[in-house]
């Protein structure tokens, strides 16, 4: 192996954020930044606000007629209840996954449940020269938007600690949570760490192990804190059950304005993959903007039961 990535890699390490440079014995990364040219770096940004715009309305369509939530969605209970308790807001911070292609930009999801990847682009970014880093200012900004939501939800007397709640089962998720932690910890703010299983209440807050906090930044998706079933006719899930008692638990502080959840429960409807065949069988409620963001950077979708056998 080049000394040249071994430098990298240990530079990567010493970030205290990454800690895993190498794959099965090959690097992980590449030691030169890829350099996005300014006019496509516009386009995507761009991009990616038109088709968050275009999901809000989907957002706000929604809370206006439930009954989609059975007809077109398709949702269980509890996804229904998570809805409920934070409906219409669902976004926090996401990742727009869009590709170029021969017919223009082209989106598969927007990611606004539990996205990953800042670590690695915060971290990578730093450590490139000769360019602009884009994730320069993304520090502020995420910590900027979670006080927001927090000054907008809160009781005065809520608790000041952050939660960030995890599948702490899986370790590929700990620089993301190491780095939203060293963000909150450097502005004063008391950070505690644990899985949804931790989650109790006193009746008026939400408990971390037993400590009252505030901000909850979720990072366990939708779909694992609802019931569970599989996709597949042949394939059985070997944990169904809600987390019932973790969701009371953040929605008595959520109803008490004593806790706020980021990314928001809300994130269950656009997070569904049957969101993007609604931007087209239901084109014709979507306002002049938004329809001309879906026929230009979504693909056709359609659901399954919609098409003839």
């Amino acid at each position: 192996m080049s000394e040249d990535y071994d430098a990298f890699a240990r530079r990567i390490v010493e970030s205290g954020v990454l800690s895993d440079p190498w794959l099965d014995g090959a690097p992980r990364f590449r030691a030169e930044p890829v350099v996005v040219e300014a006019e496509l770096a516009r386009a995507l940004y761009r991009a990616a606000e038109d088709v968050a715009f275009a999901y809000n309305e989907m957002c706000l369509l929604v809370a206006d007629e439930p009954a989609l939530l059975d007809d077109f969605f398709a949702m269980t209970p509890f996804q229904k209840a998570m809805w409920a308790a934070s409906q219409p807001q669902w976004h926090g911070i996401a990742r727009a996954d869009v590709f170029v292609t021969g017919e223009g930009l082209a989106f598969t999801e927007i990611n606004c449940d539990t996205p990953t990847g800042e670590a690695e682009a915060v971290v990578l970014g730093a450590l490139a020269s000769g360019g602009v880093d884009p994730n320069r200012a993304l520090e502020e900004r995420f910590v900027a938007m979670v006080e927001a939501l927090a000054a907008s939800e809160l009781e005065p007397d809520a608790p000041g600690a952050v939660g960030i709640v995890y599948p702490t089962e899986f370790t590929e998720d700990l620089s993301l949570v190491r780095l939203y932690k060293r963000w909150f910890e450097a502005r004063g703010r008391d950070v505690v760490l644990g899985s949804p299983y931790n989650l109790s209440s006193d009746g008026e807050r939400t408990l971390l192990f037993d400590t009252p906090v505030g901000i909850v930044l979720r990072h366990y998706k939708t779909d694992w804190w609802g019931e569970r079933a599989s996709a597949w006719d042949d394939d059985d899930v070997p944990d169904t059950e809600p987390l019932a008692e973790p969701l009371q638990a953040i929605f008595t502080g959520m109803a008490k304005g004593r806790a706020v959840v980021v990314n928001p429960f809300g994130a269950v409807l656009p997070q569904n993959k049957r969101a993007m065949a609604f931007f087209w069988e239901h084109l014709h409620r979507f306002s002049p903007r938004a329809q001309q963001v879906i026929e230009r950077y979504i693909p056709l979708s359609q659901r399954l039961e919609t098409m003839h056998a």
